[in-house]
């Protein structure tokens, strides 16, 4: 337990050093202020030009921006009116949601073993169909884990790479599904991914599994022509500060500040519906990856903190669905109260509950051990059901 005495005096010894950190970036935001307006002043050619050096090159939708922003036409005056909107967007529209979960037994047993499951669900929004929530449990045995580690990569991390890559195959199933959306005269269906579709890792191994996963999914997305959104709640990617970088030669602000920080610290974002323009992605460490499955980004306010931000293929701005795909996050963020409503759904499907848990490892004590006949012999360790002992209230 922490000493409320002990927090508040280390709170007061550091104090200083905390203040001028926040002193510090409000002193950066003027100039960051003025590179903004640099950058808004340019024209899009000279601009585009400018921004090969970096990862990032804004789109041409910085022609008719005001700040790297597009503005919401506001034609919201009260939450009444903003829900039937809302609702006339998600009519007769399929959208659809995948989200995992993850327990990986390392600690409790003298053996690896984990299992994994992915929900998801489908909604119709019509009278005559019901939503499709299901799920879907994976076991990974001590052989697979340990094949599969290596010095690159950990026992959890490949626990971890294996859950993305059956949320993967969830949302390809869909994106497959609504192949023949047009010539069947249906609303444009859209497919959210809980996550980003640029993927930075520090394990270069990792992060080519991950990618091709990725790949995979963003071309299916483009041959379908079933857009996929990439939601990620609270980003700290930096990839915007290369663009800010190059009106700052001399290196003086640093750029401490994250994209979604540096968004709402400058007012961008104000209300509802408000998005940045559509930057294409140039991160030279995603390269190869680009190449294959080109993809950029937009942030958008959808609730009162930070803005979000949607990774999507840029096949949907240069087919110009991406107004309408924005319109349906909005939409499903209107019904999950600030969050994509499948997400929500999807996430209450998959997740793995400390009963969950339990309920896992009595299962396994009594399919396999000594008692049951197997030549299986269970270790436990003391370790966590004594924490567990002791850290109950």
């Amino acid at each position: 337990m922490l000493d409320p005495t002990k927090i508040n005096e280390e709170l007061c010894r550091r104090k200083i050093e905390i203040e001028e950190f926040f002193n510090s970036n409000n002193t950066k935001l003027a100039n960051y202020k003025e590179i903004l307006d640099k950058i808004s002043k340019m024209p899009y050619e000279s601009l585009r030009k400018l921004a090969q050096e970096c990862e990032v090159i804004p789109s041409d939708e910085h022609e008719k921006a005001d700040k790297l922003v597009i503005k919401s036409d506001g034609k919201w005056k009260n939450p009444e009116q903003l829900r039937k909107w809302a609702i006339e967007v998600l009519r007769d529209r399929v959208t659809f949601g995948v989200d995992g979960s993850q327990s990986y037994f390392h600690k409790e047993l003298n053996f690896p073993i984990a299992i994994l499951q992915v929900g998801w669900f489908k909604n119709f929004h019509t009278t005559d169909s019901k939503p499709e929530k299901n799920s879907e449990l994976s076991l990974l045995t001590p052989k697979e884990i340990l094949k599969n580690q290596n010095e690159n990569i950990s026992a959890e991390s490949y626990v971890g790479q294996r859950r993305f890559a059956m949320e993967v195959e969830k949302t390809k199933e869909f994106l497959k599904s609504k192949r023949n959306w047009g010539q069947q005269n249906e609303k444009m269906p859209v497919a959210f991914f809980d996550g980003a579709f640029l993927i930075s890792l520090a394990k270069r191994e990792i992060q080519e599994n991950l990618s091709q996963s990725v790949i995979e999914l963003v071309k299916l997305s483009a041959e379908t022509k079933v857009p996929v959104v990439g939601y990620i709640d609270r980003s700290y990617s930096y990839d915007l500060s290369s663009l800010f970088a190059l009106f700052d030669k001399d290196n003086v602000n640093k750029f401490s500040m994250d994209n979604a920080t540096l968004i709402e610290a400058l007012s961008l974002l104000e209300s509802f519906g408000d998005r940045t323009i559509f930057f294409h992605s140039k991160r030279k460490d995603l390269k190869n990856y680009l190449q294959e499955a080109p993809t950029g980004f937009a942030y958008l306010k959808v609730n009162s903190s930070l803005p979000v931000r949607l990774d999507i293929p840029t096949w949907i701005f240069e087919e110009g669905q991406l107004d309408e795909v924005i319109e349906v996050v909005l939409a499903e963020c209107v019904v999950g109260n600030g969050y994509p409503y499948p997400l929500s759904v999807a996430d209450q499907i998959a997740f793995i509950t400390n009963q969950d848990k339990t309920l896992f490892l009595e299962t396994l004590i009594k399919n396999f051990s000594s008692s049951s006949g197997a030549q299986i012999n269970l270790s436990f360790s003391r370790k966590p059901l004594s924490k567990k002992f002791f850290r109950s209230p």
